[in-house]
């Protein structure tokens, strides 16, 4: 599974229980969840 569908299903699961799930993006990484 690609890392993209596994945020994404992260995001959705914090979502349902009424959370936020920011992305953070840094120079020297790539995708910081």
């Amino acid at each position: 599974m690609l890392e993209k569908h596994i945020e994404k299903k992260l995001v959705i699961a914090v979502k349902s229980v009424g959370g936020i799930c920011p992305k953070f993006v840094s120079p020297g990484f790539d995708g910081v969840p």
